[in-house]
């Protein structure tokens, strides 16, 4: 046991420091450009030109809709790699020799977790800052809404796993186009989902099996406040459980396409 866990720390370890040489870029990308590009654009130009002026209100309420656009971009570029990895390094088949496969997949979760629970913490310092007070924060729960960047980046690292565990090809740009966009754009990218269960409570129902709805329901709950929106209390055990469920298939379809026993 204590082999096996000293294993699994080096892989982390190693996984992190190989990180480094990327974490400038990464920070710089999803920690200042996006954040920056998105608080313009959604958070100032889009309410001003489609409403005739400043509402800072719907300016926050567009902003956390944009962080999913931050979470899974992050943990699909590194998930993804695993996919050349397979096909070319194999690296990851020697990890498999030294330690059991499903632990392979749990530190990579791990990992990506981390990373990016790391890259997405500045977006919405870096939307107030820019923003000032058209960005709400005066009745944001501090603690509630750091738990939920956790706890999203942890979904959504699980939900690019099982995705990267079930692709055969590298070439996986439809599998995004077709499963990841229309996940992300139902989620409430710019609708909270109280107006759209009230539009239509058959889509509101359909809509509660989506994980990415609870990431943003979760975050403008924290940030917001207020009783329209998917209480924190909910929405954590809904992205745990979903996390759950992703890597029980990301076990499965790891082992099948690895066919190991």
């Amino acid at each position: 046991m204590s082999t096996t866990l000293r294993v699994f720390y080096w892989m982390l370890r190693r996984d992190l420091h190989r990180y480094r040489q990327n974490a400038v870029r990464y920070l710089v990308d999803f920690g200042l450009i996006y954040p920056a590009l998105f608080a313009l654009s959604f958070g100032l130009l889009l309410p001003t030109i489609s409403l005739g002026g400043y509402n800072p209100y719907i300016s926050t309420l567009f902003i956390c809709g944009s962080t999913v656009w931050i979470f899974w971009p992050i943990t699909w570029n590194i998930n993804h790699a695993m996919l050349y990895d397979l096909k070319f390094d194999q690296f990851t088949q020697y990890q498999m020799s030294i330690i059991h496969p499903r632990l392979v997949l749990l530190e990579r979760l791990l990992f990506c977790t981390l990373v990016a629970f790391i890259n997405t913490l500045p977006f919405l310092l870096v939307s107030k800052l820019i923003l000032g007070d058209i960005f709400l924060t005066a009745h944001a729960n501090w603690p509630q809404l750091i738990t939920m960047i956790l706890v999203a980046s942890l979904t959504s690292a699980a939900t690019t796993l099982c995705a990267v565990c079930y692709l055969e090809d590298v070439r996986a740009a439809n599998f995004v186009i077709r499963i990841f966009v229309p996940m992300n754009n139902l989620a409430g990218l710019f609708t909270p989902w109280h107006i759209m269960n009230k539009l239509s409570p058959t889509l509101g129902t359909l809509l509660r099996i989506n994980p990415m709805l609870y990431i943003l329901e979760g975050i403008r709950s924290t940030l917001l406040g207020g009783t329209e929106f998917i209480p924190f209390a909910t929405c954590v055990p809904m992205l745990l459980g979903w996390t759950v469920i992703f890597m029980l298939l990301s076990f499965y379809f790891f082992k099948r396409k690895m066919d190991h026993l």
